[in-house]
């Protein structure tokens, strides 16, 4: 008499459980699928490196030219240009101030 029927994935029926043919395809599917993820990642993280570089690059760029900027502004707003340019303009110095009082009509509709 035989004894029962085992179920277990350890018997003897192991190769029979599971399809050798349909596991190595699975196998061979699940490689190629996790070599290209693989390269795909690769590519991007490549691409995004070079990305940084450049944008890094205009950063240094756009601060260089903000420095300059910053540069002409100082010059332009100095005194000593400032009366460069007022004497070139034929601008004379303001000897008598007259203020207008705040009750005076500026302007009349």
């Amino acid at each position: 008499m035989r004894g029962p029927k085992s179920n277990s994935l350890f018997s003897g029926n192991f190769i029979n459980f599971f399809n050798v043919g349909k596991l190595r395809s699975l196998l061979i599917f699940t490689a190629t699928a996790s070599v290209f993820v693989y390269l795909f990642v690769v590519n991007n993280s490549a691409t995004l490196g070079i990305a940084i570089s450049e944008y890094q690059r205009n950063i240094y760029e756009l601060q260089e030219q903000n420095r300059e900027i910053q540069l002409q502004i100082t010059n332009l707003r100095a005194i000593s240009r400032i009366e460069e340019m007022a004497t070139e303009l034929n601008m004379v110095q303001v000897d008598h101030y007259s203020y207008i009082g705040g009750d005076a009509v500026v302007a009349v509709k």
